[in-house]
């Protein structure tokens, strides 16, 4: 049993398809002892046999090389992904989305702590659970990209765009989220419940119809945020800066309510 596991996958596909061809064989030769076929029968079904069996071997050795280069290039391109260059970060984004292997789950749980992924299209990739602590995520386009769990705390996601993005119970402390320019960093739609937002500066971002249930919003900085449309429903806001945010008839504050020009915000940021 040890020797039969210490072959590579090669020699074991050649083993089974001879103990095949010899069973067929043995077959075909007791025939033509018992009468039942004649022996040219038998050398013209044997040959044939092996040309079929040679033939299924070599595709099937053709196929699992294509595979095994697959999963070789794919491996190569997540590491490329977490490169600390952004040309090659980028790079690697791009064919992994060209190939389709963006939202096929291997990016799920992938370590990319500190990449240099600034301005790369990740749009709708798939990174589950993925670590991008500390990664520069600046201007990219994560626009409905699945970041489940991600662990983001300190990543720089100043200008990026993540319009529908599901940001559920995302480890975003001390990151970025903020937006320099005139426009607005792009959160809108997001799914962000239960997410970790503590300290976190999402000064002037746009985080209209964006769902904060339960996010822990914790002394993070929301200035000059539009917030039309968000749920705030039992967010955790103590200390939170919300000075100018933007806020509508549509907005649930924390304690569930409809969000007027009379609410005070100070009443559940002192709490």
């Amino acid at each position: 049993m040890e020797k039969w596991q210490s072959l590579s996958w090669s020699t074991k596909l050649l083993v089974i398809v001879l103990g095949v061809l010899l069973v067929t064989a043995t077959g075909l030769t007791i025939g033509a002892m018992l009468g039942r076929s004649s022996w040219e029968d038998l050398a013209l079904n044997l040959a044939t046999e092996i040309v079929g069996a040679i033939m299924i071997y070599v595709l099937l050795v053709l196929f699992v090389e294509r595979v095994q280069k697959g999963e070789a290039k794919r491996e190569e391109l997540i590491a490329q992904l977490g490169s600390s260059v952004n040309d090659v970060a980028k790079a690697a984004a791009h064919e992994l989305r060209r190939r389709g292997w963006h939202h096929d789950g291997c990016l799920q749980r992938a370590m990319l702590a500190e990449a240099d992924l600034n301005g790369a299209n990740l749009d709708g990739a798939v990174l589950i659970g993925a670590v991008l602590k500390g990664a520069d995520l600046r201007g990219a386009d994560l626009s409905r990209t699945d970041l489940r769990g991600t662990k983001l705390s300190e990543a720089d996601l100043s200008e990026a765009y993540l319009i529908g993005a599901d940001l559920s119970e995302a480890d975003l402390r001390q990151a970025k989220l903020g937006w320099a320019k005139a426009e607005w960093a792009e959160l809108s739609g997001a799914n962000l419940v239960g997410a970790y937002l503590r300290g976190a500066d999402l000064s002037r971002a746009n985080l209209d119809g964006a769902n904060l249930e339960g996010a822990d919003l914790v002394g993070a900085i929301l200035s000059e945020a539009n917030l039309s449309g968000a749920r705030l429903t039992r967010a955790m806001v103590r200390g939170a800066n919300f000075t100018e945010a933007r806020f509508d008839e549509r907005t649930v504050v924390p304690d569930g309510s409809r969000w007027s020009p009379d609410t005070d915000m100070a009443q559940f940021t002192s709490i």
